[in-house]
């Protein structure tokens, strides 16, 4: 693909003129715009998949702490929610200012792009919201020992 873009441009990247320049015919341009087009038509596949994905995945997982809340299993006002990014070179700018940033359960993100959000909805977003309960708030019962939990019940 490429190497027929450029033998077929008039000039080299560099902005020389191009010496093997020779002009595409009409199915060398349908041949490069089909082959772009699948790239594409995969490309926005991936990125509503992976979208979909991960606003299904942080849904599921407040439903389930929504429950324990309803059910009485937890005070709600002992639930955190943090913001966590991918930690790499893809994370775009607006996202890695608020790694780390808290708020309480019902609270809203307040995001440089998107204003109050309740969890990252940007196309394409990798971050993740941790849910947790803190025990070190003053009020808040003991932290739940796991070595006493009945398993088998």
């Amino acid at each position: 693909f490429d190497a027929t873009v450029t033998a077929n441009s008039l000039r080299l990247p560099d902005g020389r003129l191009n010496p093997a320049y020779r002009p595409m015919t009409a199915e060398q341009i349908d041949k490069v715009v089909a082959r772009y087009e699948a790239r594409m038509l995969a490309y926005r596949a991936q990125v509503i998949a992976r979208t979909e994905s991960m606003r299904a995945q942080r849904g599921g997982q407040r439903l389930g702490w929504e429950v324990a809340v309803r059910d009485g299993l937890i005070d709600p006002n002992l639930l955190r929610r943090s913001w966590h990014t991918a930690l790499d070179e893809r994370v775009r700018h607006d996202h890695r200012v608020m790694q780390g940033i808290e708020v309480g359960f019902d609270e809203a993100f307040d995001t440089p792009d998107q204003g109050l959000i309740l969890n990252p909805s940007a196309p394409n977003c990798r971050c993740v919201i941790w849910i947790q309960p803190d025990y070190t708030r003053a009020g808040a019962p003991p932290a739940p020992d796991p070595t006493e939990w009945d398993l088998a019940a």
